[in-house]
């Protein structure tokens, strides 16, 4: 590695609870990888983890990084924690290693990662979305209700 190679910071999509509805490219990144951060004060506590963990199990064998990220409405205070959550990651980044953030659902849509997404960004590091399965999607799957249809009858 060259001397100025930094690590990637991933926000992996996890799904919306059902081990089997993790993507192939989330598996992968998160076995390819060896530091792996998690919302909560407790990793292994996390929805996260314990959804993933079902489909890896050498998961329990990584680095795991607690970050958190509280739900308050002092937004001072959740800026202050979003901000040393951005400095840990930063720390293996640094080290040119890749930091894999798991969350619940697509990391594109209203995640508690686009905060630290931004700050890495700002700071020079490079970040990357693997998308997960989202809640709404699942559940109109498990309904058997199309979210979308194309009507004939307004075809022109």
């Amino acid at each position: 590695m060259g001397k100025n190679k930094k690590g990637i910071a991933y926000g992996v999509g996890v799904g919306p609870g059902d081990p089997e509805l993790m993507t192939l490219k989330a598996i992968r990144i998160i076995k390819e990888n060896d530091i792996i951060a998690l919302p909560g004060k407790d990793a292994e506590k996390s929805v996260a983890y314990r959804i993933a963990v079902k489909n890896i199990p050498e998961l329990a064998q990584k680095q795991l990084v607690p970050i958190y990220m509280p739900m308050v409405k002092d937004r001072s205070l959740i800026h202050a924690e979003h901000k040393k959550g951005a400095e840990i990651i930063e720390k293996y980044l640094e080290q040119a290693k890749n930091v894999v953030f798991l969350t619940l659902g697509d990391p594109a849509i209203y995640c508690t990662f686009s905060y630290l997404q931004h700050m890495l960004e700002e700071d020079g590091y490079e970040v990357e979305l693997v998308s997960g399965i989202t809640s709404f999607c699942a559940a109109a799957a498990r309904l058997n209700l199309p979210l979308a249809e194309w009507d004939e009858q307004l075809h022109l």
